[in-house]
């Protein structure tokens, strides 16, 4: 082919024609079904168990996180801001969308990924950069005081939680009003107990927001304890990690998952991870007259493992 037919053939193509597997902002958030699916994947930011076999010092796994183990190092972590940077740009954007209803229910849903992202991130690496909106590839990060970051996270919460609904779905797996009160009072009362054993000023801020949002959802009126009446009635605290879904009463949230797709993880969460507890988190189940083992069973720390469950809370 000679020089002249290349530069012909180039000069008849569109070269502002949009890559097809790409998303284009103007051709996407146009809608309220646009921005629900857009916003669906900051679900992703809730932990499942893994959070619990991760980081507790109770009930954990054969190879106990770096956390626990003190072996933690800048060198070790990573750390994921796609959440952040799905609400940022869902910020972005969003006025592409004419549908204002629509608008001001997303924007609640954001908020609350917003405060959750960063209750997390402080809660793992202490100071962090903080950014509500799109910064450019340049930028450069500053870490942000915890305290102001904390202070915007309970704000953020609780502003969501008021413009967020506060239906009580059948089968709860969408965040509500309750939900934001929830990790609302998660986020506060790890603040505040950091900050009241490391000695430092503020904690007891956090504790009383904590306290003024379990309130909240008691005296709802929408949650209690479930009692399991009929079927296995006796098996009520079983029937908790049985069920196919879990009773909107007693959930603020839960994890759904697909049968077809997991029937069943018990098996591998007891056969294949090797789950341990410890004496200590055993003994967080009462006896059946309400009271501690180590209040009234002297020498119960030498018990073998069938003495130690009799005349437990089943």
């Amino acid at each position: 082919m000679t020089s002249a037919a290349v530069l012909l053939s180039l000069s008849s193509c569109d070269l502002d024609l949009k890559q097809m597997d790409q998303v284009h902002p103007e051709h996407f958030f146009t809608d309220a079904a646009s921005l629900d699916a857009w916003m669906n994947y900051c679900y992703k930011e809730f932990d499942g168990q893994e959070s619990m076999l991760r980081d507790a010092d109770d009930f954990i796994s054969a190879h106990p996180s770096e956390f626990l183990a003190g072996t933690r190092t800048p060198a070790t972590q990573t750390w994921d801001w796609s959440v952040l940077t799905q609400i940022n740009r869902y910020h972005q954007y969003k006025s592409l969308c004419k549908d204002e209803e629509a608008i001001a229910r997303y924007d609640a849903e954001a908020m609350f990924f917003h405060a959750l992202f960063y209750a997390d991130k402080v809660r793992q690496f202490g100071d962090v950069p903080y950014y509500d909106s799109m910064v450019g590839p340049d930028a450069a990060p500053v870490a942000t005081d915890r305290d102001i970051i904390m202070t915007d996270v309970c704000d953020e919460f609780l502003e969501a939680s008021e413009e967020l609904t506060d239906e009580v779905f059948d089968i709860p797996v969408r965040i509500n009003r309750w939900v934001a009160l929830g990790f609302m009072a998660r986020a506060a009362l790890f603040e505040g107990t950091y900050l009241k054993y490391s000695d430092e000023e503020g904690w007891d801020y956090y504790l009383k927001e904590c306290v003024k949002a379990c309130e909240k959802i008691m005296d709802s009126g929408k949650f209690r304890i479930y009692t399991a009446t009929g079927w296995k009635s006796n098996n009520a605290y079983r029937n908790l990690f049985a069920m196919e879904t879990m009773a909107p009463e007693e959930a603020l949230l839960v994890k759904l998952y697909d049968t077809d797709v997991c029937p069943s993880q018990i098996d591998m969460i007891f056969g294949r991870e090797r789950l341990g507890a410890t004496s200590r988190f055993v003994n967080h189940y009462q006896l059946l007259n309400g009271k501690g083992i180590q209040d009234v069973r002297s020498g119960y720390e030498s018990e073998d493992i069938n003495e130690v469950f009799q005349a437990r809370d089943p």
